[in-house]
């Protein structure tokens, strides 16, 4: 350890000039005014033209309360930083070059960095300023891993989210409004790992956005009630197998999966989830699994060469094979 931080924009003022190559925060809350504090310290230092990253936490939420505030287009296009955004990290710590870190301080805000005094209460040791070590390069790497990198078109889409946001009357309007983009941004980030990366990298980032799912489903899901599985399953055929089918009781991606055990099913578009759920001896005759697929393919017109029905726990999956067109 170097030694404590007591305010954190003289400690921003003391290392700026010391930079070579890069800057990186870690922030949950950010305000542009305290961004801007920092950028502005890069420029009259003339480190301006170093690499710049920043990765905040994104919850409209946020932004509505004014505890965030941030021009994602201005920060990309006119400041050259690269800014990432990330759903659930709690971070506050800084980083210059490669040889200290301040770590356990305050967030990139105006109260944080000490441009504002909060009533009376002044942290006298907001953080700790040491030396960087491999293990902390690591963790930089793996919360960037998990995070989604803001080009210009998404800091538009960003920016007119939280413009929106503010303009709601009530903090449920902005939950909804906030469901709405996080499922677009994760299908985005999907999508990008499946065209983009190495297999390794796609399991490691894949697992993140299994815990993301994990903790908020119905945030990004829609269950499939269990009429309307055979249906998805027909009109989606050729389509099934060639997507992810996800694991969120395995925590982990698997192509072409089984349907065995498959109890709960949620849709993200084209996507597929799982969870399984175990439970002991479950007791639907035969016949009845058997009468239902009838009535599911009378309910849907549905014509097969070859039909099969299966037990899945307390569930029951109709599986529909070779789609007679």
């Amino acid at each position: 350890m170097l030694h404590f931080v007591t305010t954190l924009k003289d400690e921003f003022i003391r290392y700026i000039p010391t930079l070579e190559k890069k800057i990186t925060i870690l922030s949950a809350y950010v305000t542009y005014e305290a961004f801007l504090f920092v950028n502005n310290e890069l420029i009259k230092n003339k480190k301006d033209n170093i690499e710049k990253v920043i990765v905040l936490r994104f919850d409209l939420k946020d932004f509505y309360n004014s505890v965030s505030e941030f021009k994602f287009e201005e920060s990309i296009k006119k400041y050259k930083w690269k800014v990432y955004i990330n759903f659930d990290m709690h971070s506050k710590n800084y980083y210059f070059d490669d040889k200290f870190a301040i770590i356990g301080s305050h967030n990139l805000t105006k109260s944080g960095i000490g441009l504002v005094k909060v009533g009376e209460s002044n942290i006298k040791e907001s953080g700790i300023v040491c030396n960087l070590t491999s293990s902390m390069l690591q963790y930089i790497e793996e919360v960037i891993k998990s995070s989604i990198e803001v080009d210009e078109t998404l800091a538009t889409i960003l920016d007119n989210f939280i413009n929106q946001s503010k303009e709601k009357q009530t903090l449920s309007e902005v939950e909804e409004l906030d469901s709405e983009l996080k499922k677009s941004l994760l299908l985005k980030k999907i999508n990008k790992t499946a065209v983009t990366i190495n297999k390794e990298e796609s399991q490691d980032i894949e697992k993140v956005l299994l815990q993301i799912i994990k903790k908020s489903p119905h945030n990004f899901l829609e269950e499939i009630p269990l009429e309307e599985r055979a249906l998805y399953k027909f009109i989606q055929y050729n389509e099934w197998f060639r997507n992810y089918i996800i694991d969120l009781d395995r925590n982990e991606f698997s192509l072409h999966r089984p349907f065995e055990n498959l109890v709960k099913l949620y849709k993200l578009k084209n996507k597929i989830y799982r969870e399984k759920v175990d439970l002991e001896n479950p007791k639907i005759p035969q016949e009845s699994i058997e009468e239902l697929a009838i009535k599911i393919k009378e309910k849907f017109n549905i014509t097969v060469i070859k039909d099969r029905v299966s037990l899945l726990g307390d569930k029951i999956l109709f599986k529909v094979f070779h789609p007679n067109h």
